[in-house]
């Protein structure tokens, strides 16, 4: 079975988030709901949202995509640091190691921020913080298909 361009565009932006140094420790989700587990310092996910095409055509050209990727960053508080401070700092290493490459290794024609970058606090036992920010995928698919 083949996973079409879309998904794979997803996977690239996770598969970059937990390459070695992995960020998070690791805990990087992909189209799940999020919440951090108890003793989890940190967590992100990484959604697909949609997938738009710019030109679709049947007469042997590809089809060119902008996806939308979604990627959240969870944190608690941390060694003395606010909650904010260690979303904050997370999801600034994760926008450089992702736009570090907006090729995504050759899958992409390029990547980049999309629209705001919101940030959530909640108060609870130990205070979370919670940065959204989006990204966009410029990529095409071949003709007559999305698979990858």
């Amino acid at each position: 079975m083949s996973n079409s361009v879309h998904l794979a565009v997803r996977n690239a932006v996770a598969a970059t988030l937990t390459a070695s140094p992995a960020l998070a420790s690791g805990r990087i989700r992909e189209n799940r709901d999020i919440a951090l587990d108890i003793g989890e310092a940190s967590a992100i996910a990484v959604y697909l949202r949609r997938s738009d095409p710019l030109r679709a055509t049947l007469s042997g050209q590809q089809t060119q995509y902008t996806t939308q990727i979604e990627v959240v960053c969870l944190a608690r508080a941390a060694s003395g640091d606010s909650a904010d401070t260690v979303a904050d700092a997370l999801t600034t290493a994760a926008v450089a190691r992702i736009l570090a490459d907006p090729g995504l290794g050759g899958l992409t024609s390029d990547l980049y921020l999309d629209g705001p970058i919101e940030w959530d606090q909640t108060e609870a036992a130990t205070p979370g913080a919670r940065v959204t920010f989006n990204l966009s995928a410029v990529h095409y698919a071949a003709e007559n298909t999305i698979a990858a």
